[in-house]
């Protein structure tokens, strides 16, 4: 088509009747209120080999999952994670989320929560978080090969080790190490001991750059 010939149609699209195209827009937005078109939706082999491997998996399985997106490709990946959890959620299977993505730590454990609590599901028991952290294909090898070595914490800060009658946590922020145990010592005060005793618990707060080594998490 020559420009002679894009021209001409440019100008009787030009001169149509704007009543006309209001009219043409009406009925593509009314008729669908009125009618149910299904399109015939047809997945891939990849897609398709997913679905009957999550399918196949017993109740109880534990799935590790990524979600590698941010902000800027929430639109278009949230959806596809949403479709995933909802899946191992429905299927009764453990999953261990986690996220490769350092701008999509927060929105992404959102979106898990999110999820997981449309299906009633307790965190540390049918689900886990586990945040970012730096080092993609070292954190995936890690991770394959002993998950505990790489994540030592989960993103909120969990238990990380025990020594005879001590506990370890990890925590990301000051704060929320000094929050915890401000709860803990009014929750240990506030409880009703046998005989009447008061127990008292020396709880000690340590700040610094973490390292795991070969004996834990230091």
């Amino acid at each position: 088509m020559n420009d002679q010939k894009v021209r001409e149609w440019i100008g009787r699209l030009e001169n149509v009747d704007r009543r006309a195209v209001f009219v043409l827009i009406g009925l593509a937005i009314v008729l669908p209120l009125f009618t149910s078109w299904r399109l015939a939706l047809t997945p891939t082999k990849p897609v398709q080999d997913f679905y009957d491997f999550v399918e196949k998996l017993p109740p109880g399985s534990k799935v590790a999952m990524a979600d590698d997106w941010d902000p800027g490709s929430k639109a278009e990946l949230e959806t596809a994670s949403i479709a995933v959890l909802t899946h191992c959620f429905r299927r009764g299977l453990k999953v261990i989320d986690f996220t490769q993505w350092g701008t999509g730590a927060i929105i992404v454990n959102d979106t898990v929560e999110k999820v997981a609590k449309q299906f009633g599901k307790k965190y540390g028991e049918d689900y886990v978080y586990l945040g970012f952290k730096e080092g993609r294909e070292i954190i995936m090898q890690g991770t394959a090969q002993n998950i505990r070595t790489v994540y030592p914490v989960d993103y909120h800060g969990t238990e990380i080790d025990t020594q005879g009658d001590s506990f370890f946590f990890s925590f990301r922020r000051a704060r929320d190490a000094v929050a915890a145990a401000v709860e803990a010592q009014r929750r240990l005060s506030a409880h009703s001991w046998p005989h009447g005793k008061d127990v008292r618990v020396r709880m000690g707060l340590h700040t610094g750059e973490p390292t795991v080594g070969d004996e834990g998490y230091l």
